[in-house]
């Protein structure tokens, strides 16, 4: 479906178990997408953890073992006025 800038606002999380996740925004779907890997040399998998709105600015992802969270900044149309954060769990 074409190119996508992609990367913004990354932000990376290993679980106690070695996986690698990392939450980065899709700024031209303005979507959360979510990258795992469970081991070195293993396959990505890739879902969109978040696409409500335009969703992924200024990500954090922070975690307690093989549970991460991601937070995000969302922001709705400027006629609304309306923006906040969200917290997203990630098992």
């Amino acid at each position: 479906d074409g190119r996508h800038l992609v990367g913004d606002d990354s932000a990376v999380y290993v679980t106690t178990s070695g996986e690698v996740r990392i939450a980065y925004q899709d700024a031209t779907t303005q979507e959360v997408i979510l990258a795992t890997r469970a081991t070195a040399g293993g396959p990505w998998g890739l879902r969109v953890l978040d696409g409500d709105r335009h969703t992924g600015f200024f990500l954090r992802h922070l975690g307690d073992g093989t549970t991460s969270r991601v937070a995000t900044w969302w922001k709705g149309p400027i006629a609304d006025g309306v923006s906040g954060i969200r917290l997203l769990s990630v098992k």
